[in-house]
């Protein structure tokens, strides 16, 4: 009976630990689930703000250059007023008072769906320096309409635009919108000492709001780079890209639809074409909408055949009729127009 008894005591023992060993291993089972679906979940939040931050970086970049192509415009008109003609004068005083709306970038909603774990050191550096790039970008930049008023109370109206121009448009500042009288006005208001005290204040502003977006397209590129660090798979996501311009059907103003292009890389969101296009300009976009859209630099020297694809640039020239295979990188920012064959139709 004590050989029974010692047996059966070894047997329960035995049971008691294998029981509580089975629990301590569904325990770290369902642990390591539950950590797995939470990285899970926050590599989803974490790909959205990736490409939110992208979209970020080209609108800073597009209002850095834009703001430096309204500087040198400044500088136009401050050093040679009297050599430019009135159209260009209108023009360009009516560019430089033409100020972009606040932007509110998406990243800010994503940073609050952002649930991480507080434990994990490598998460809780990443969403502390996410919160703090989204904190930064909050601030609106210095808006000033002394000019704008100015021009007004010299009664000189804004260009108007013709929709039977190019594209979505060009200012119209010729002699059928413009009196002599308006001429006159013009004229005398480019040699007064206030026009050129308003446009030296302004080219202060310019170039601090210049810096402001360079360095918020600095920021926004050095969290992708850790974030990309800490999810290597993570990658930009476009949908429905096309292209569009008087080189194909035309722009909206005519009716006209982007012309659908491939997505030939996904994991470097290239996007390619062949298509025959006509001497005119074009631009690309998304989802047949203008809030995602890109065209020429600026700024870059180089338009076509290729070049820096820019949020909101200007029409891309296409120089000669013919068949081209048509590169879109998004994940680069840059396009290229590679010539095929010349076509007569």
């Amino acid at each position: 009976m004590e050989n029974k008894t010692s047996k059966y005591i070894k047997y329960a023992v035995g049971e008691i630990l294998l029981i509580v060993f089975g629990i301590f291993i569904a325990l770290q089972l369902q642990n390591w689930n539950e950590k797995r679906k939470q990285e899970d979940q926050f590599k989803v939040i974490l790909e959205q703000l990736y490409n939110s931050i992208k979209f970020d970086t080209e609108i800073f970049e597009s209002e850095k250059e834009f703001y430096e192509y309204k500087w040198g415009l400044v500088q136009n008109v401050l050093n040679h007023a009297d050599s430019l003609s009135f159209n260009e004068l209108v023009r360009s005083l009516f560019i430089i008072t033409n100020q972009s709306q606040p932007y509110e970038s998406e990243s800010q909603f994503h940073v609050q769906n952002l649930q991480y774990n507080p434990n994990n050191l490598a998460q809780n550096e990443v969403v502390k320096e996410i919160v703090t790039y989204a904190n930064n970008i909050k601030k609106s930049y210095d808006i000033d309409n002394k000019l704008e008023h100015l021009l007004e109370d010299t009664n000189i109206a804004s260009p108007g635009v013709d929709f039977t121009q190019d594209g979505l448009g060009s200012l119209k500042a010729d002699s059928s919108y413009y009196s002599i009288t308006d001429v006159k006005n013009l004229e005398r208001l480019v040699r007064s000492d206030k026009l050129r005290a308003i446009l030296k204040s302004l080219q202060s502003k310019l170039i601090l709001n210049k810096f402001t977006a360079q360095n918020r397209n600095a920021d926004g590129l050095s969290i992708m780079r850790m974030i990309k660090a800490y999810y290597p798979e993570v990658k930009i996501v476009y949908s429905d890209v096309g292209i569009i311009g008087t080189s194909i059907d035309g722009y909206d103003d005519v009716g006209a639809k982007s012309t659908p292009m491939i997505l030939a890389d996904v994991a470097n969101s290239i996007w390619e074409l062949d298509l025959f296009l006509k001497k005119g300009t074009v631009k690309f976009r998304c989802r047949d909408s203008w809030t995602q859209n890109w065209g020429a630099s600026r700024t870059d020297g180089s338009i076509f055949p290729k070049g820096a694809a820019e949020q909101d640039g200007p029409n891309i020239p296409i120089e000669k009729a013919g068949d081209y295979h048509i590169t879109l990188n998004l994940n680069t920012n840059s396009y290229e127009f590679k010539f095929l064959k010349k076509i007569n139709k």
